[in-house]
């Protein structure tokens, strides 16, 4: 039962504002990041005007004249925060930095700086403090009272929004403090106490996310949904990347991937192609072994996997000699169960209350195997024999050649075919080093079994080759004592009869 050749593919979810785009395609190695990058917005009032353009640095040349006052109305990239600052009635030439606010050259006005009533709303709202600049911060989340809280320090807010997207906004720069008010448990508003007499800066990080479904060589499917680490962004500035890899073959994630969220899902079985046979095992880390499962064989019967199992396996038996194994590891907290259905069996995450995803990439291995019993005993019992599987190593089942849709039609074919080789080479080796370790069983086996003939044959050498001549006299010399004493007491009895004789 050849299997098809695994593959890994991103899903597209257009809803998701802060959605990762590919880059980059060298074979399978694809570069994702946030492309769609967006800027904060800056809002002039009279006397203060723009000066040209952004500079490489990503300041705005800021120009005031006499007359009026004039503001500076700052929208973070996250378009949640916004900061209005007053500038001194005076001619002055200064710079805004777009990435968070600060001014160089230009003097506060008497109005100082506020942050206006922001909103914070979505999946999930995170608000954390530090009051000794960007270290030490503290998640405040849960103080954060619904008739408001008043916070001093710096303040950071992390929103999961409804689509998926992490936005980060860090203020900063604030002498006075900030009213945060709890509206529900995902909605917050903060603003200004009172005006601050510096300009009051926001940061804004984003996080670029993609989903990924990897299916396996039996068609086991996991999704990754994977967040990269926070990526600052104003113009042509840029701080930590959110720049990652993920492989089209074997669905790696690698880079600055800051969190997964990994599920598996699979069906094994069909009307045409029923399973005969199925076994689930966790495997144990104290002991190093694998312990069956009992699934039972009713319809509807499941089993759970704790999410303490690191690696579980599911071998599903197809006709009398084929076996599909499916191998799941690098589990981080995920629950799942297997559960017999009428053809066979499925595995899925835990739902509902229990319902938890693996904190880490899972891991898939599919394996085609073909049963092999090898008889050495003389009788037809279970110790007469033993079972062993080993992984089919054909073209397809390894990855490799036409059947796997391999072509060296273009580069980006050619290289891909190269990679599949590479591939099937380490799965080669596997299977060999599998056949070796069955191979050294048995020649174990077979040994034992030799120093046994050994042992019996010396214990029969030492039985048949005594040595007959001497007991054979040993044997005449005991007869002869026997006889000579036989004789002794016959004459001993005549004696009285002789006696008598004599006498009479």
């Amino acid at each position: 039962m050849d299997v098809v050749v695994e593959r890994s593919s991103a899903q597209d979810d257009p809803a998701r504002s802060e959605e990762a785009v590919k880059v980059e395609t060298v074979g399978y190695e694809e570069t994702w990041r946030n492309q769609d990058l967006k800027n904060e917005n800056l809002v002039l009032t009279a006397p203060a005007r723009r000066d040209g353009t952004v500079t490489a640095l990503g300041r705005q040349k800021i120009t005031t004249t006499a007359g009026g006052t004039g503001t500076i109305t700052f929208t973070s990239r996250s378009g949640l925060a916004e900061v209005e600052t007053s500038l001194a009635n005076a001619n002055a030439n200064g710079e805004i930095c777009t990435m968070g606010g600060r001014l160089f050259g230009l003097a506060l006005g008497a109005a100082g700086s506020t942050l206006n009533a922001s909103t914070y709303s979505g999946a999930k709202v995170t608000i954390e403090r530090s009051p000794l600049g960007f270290d030490n911060w503290t998640d405040i989340t849960d103080t954060i009272a619904a008739g408001g809280t008043t916070v001093t320090g710096e303040v950071r807010i992390t929103l999961v929004a409804n689509d998926g997207s992490v936005i980060r906004d860090s203020l900063y720069n604030n002498t006075d403090e900030y009213r945060i008010t709890k509206v529900t448990d995902t909605n917050f508003t903060i603003q200004s106490v009172a005006a601050s007499t510096e300009a009051i800066q926001v940061q804004s990080e984003v996080a670029a996310s993609k989903t990924f479904e990897h299916r396996s060589t039996s068609g086991i499917t996991v999704t990754n949904d994977a967040t990269t680490f926070f990526e600052v962004n104003s113009n042509t500035l840029k701080g930590a990347t959110a720049e990652f890899r993920h492989n089209g073959r074997t669905g790696a994630l690698t880079g600055n991937i800051a969190s997964v969220e990994s599920s598996v899902k699979s069906s094994y079985g069909t009307e045409k192609k029923p399973v005969t046979d199925i076994e689930v095992e966790i495997f144990n880390t104290q002991s190093n072994t694998w312990e069956k499962l009992a699934l039972g064989s009713t319809d509807g019967n499941s089993v759970d996997i704790l999410d303490t199992t690191e690696k579980f396996r599911i071998t599903t038996t197809y006709g009398e000699d084929k076996k599909i194994r499916d191998t799941i590891s690098n589990n981080t907290g995920g629950r799942f169960t297997v559960t017999k259905t009428q053809f066979g069996a499925s595995l899925d995450m835990k739902t509902g209350t229990d319902a938890q995803k693996s904190s880490t990439q899972l891991h898939v291995e599919s394996e085609d195997l073909i049963a092999v019993n090898i008889h050495f005993g003389t009788s037809s019992q279970k110790e007469d024999h033993y079972d062993t599987e080993i992984t089919m190593a054909t073209a397809k089942s390894l990855g490799v050649g036409q059947e796997a849709g391999d072509n060296i039609l273009t580069q980006q074919n050619a290289k891909k075919a190269l990679e599949n080789i590479m591939l099937a080479i380490n799965k080669k080796d596997k299977i060999r080093a599998e056949i070796g370790s069955t191979q050294n069983r048995l020649a174990a086996t077979v040994e034992v079994g030799s120093i046994q003939k050994e042992n019996l044959q010396a214990s029969e050498s030492r039985i048949s080759d005594v040595n007959v001549a001497t007991e054979m006299t040993t044997f005449n010399k005991q007869q002869i004592l026997a006889n000579a004493a036989v004789s002794m007491l016959a004459q001993a009895n005549n004696l009285p009869k002789l006696a008598q004789k004599l006498l009479g």
